[in-house]
């Protein structure tokens, strides 16, 4: 008798844990399940959500789902496109496309710190995403550190801050994007060359500190060369033509491929000159390219 009624209390225990794992199990569905169907209502709705789903790949993580279905993430998402929608019928008010009104507002903040100290990767992911949306260069200094952080930080989230570095085109960001080229990793300065050249014409005085900077690191300043050129400003003609005579055979040819991208007809005689003498072989080759 003692025996039969340790087995029934054994059955009902595995019973009993069986019943909890499905109801568990059950549980993440009907939740899968209501997240899905929140998140496929607001993609229908809002491009910046889809964007960000798609940067992610979000169909292949539950977790993420999970995340990106939260209301108050929502809520940041509709107040952005709300202001985005009023930027597009309203260009001509330039105060309508100032940043600075979501720093204002408290959005800014709050994702930086959600980027910050967030345990949830998928968090952080959404919040480099809106903070690139914003505009605001405020926000550059956090990309960058995020976007560097190879140990600390998924590859998921450091792929989404560098496309939001490459979405904030305010001039006040330039400072500490050309500041990376100095001391960044090797990887970074081309995604960091591809932002500067977005951003435009406000990013050639401090490019141009940079290379007749003799104290800066050799590889900056040929990035900085590089970058001069594919922006095309004229205004880099000088610096240009002065690192044509610098030490470094690499920065010499950089500067000769740039001045030819350039094609300005001041720079014909320099270049001519370099050709004649400069001792490195790849040196001739690219000014000679360069001359065409």
């Amino acid at each position: 008798m003692n025996l039969g009624g340790a087995t029934l209390g054994l059955v009902l225990a595995a019973a009993t844990a069986i019943f909890l794992q499905i109801a568990i199990v059950a549980g993440a569905l009907v939740r899968m399940g209501i997240d899905d169907h929140r998140l496929r209502s607001m993609r229908r709705r809002s491009r910046l959500l889809s964007s960000l789903l798609e940067e992610l790949r979000a169909e292949s993580s539950p977790l993420l789902r999970r995340e990106l279905a939260r209301r108050s993430l929502h809520r940041d998402i509709d107040s952005l496109e709300a202001w985005i929608d009023v930027v597009a019928l309203e260009r001509e008010d330039p105060a309508l496309v100032d940043p600075v009104d979501y720093e204002r507002s408290g959005l800014v903040a709050r994702h930086l710190e959600l980027l910050a100290k967030s345990p949830r990767w998928a968090q952080r992911a959404a919040s480099a995403a809106i903070l690139g949306w914003t505009g605001s260069p405020v926000a550059v200094p956090s990309l960058l550190r995020c976007a560097q952080d190879t140990r600390g930080e998924t590859a998921q989230v450091r792929q989404v801050a560098l496309r939001a570095l490459a979405r904030i085109r305010d001039p006040r960001a330039v400072p500490p994007l050309v500041d990376a080229l100095v001391e960044g990793e090797t990887w970074l300065p081309p995604i960091l060359a591809g932002v500067l050249v977005h951003i435009g014409e406000a990013s050639v005085p401090p490019l141009l500190d940079l290379i007749q900077d003799r104290s800066r690191p050799i590889t900056a300043r040929k990035w900085a060369a590089r970058i001069l050129g594919d922006l095309r400003d004229r205004r880099a003609l000088h610096a240009l033509h002065q690192a044509l005579d610098y030490n470094d055979a690499e920065l010499r040819s950089q500067a000769a491929t740039a001045l030819g991208t350039l094609a300005d007809e001041r720079s014909v005689d320099r270049l001519l000159s370099r050709l004649l003498v400069d001792p490195v072989p790849f040196v001739r080759t690219g000014v000679a390219r360069a001359l065409g």
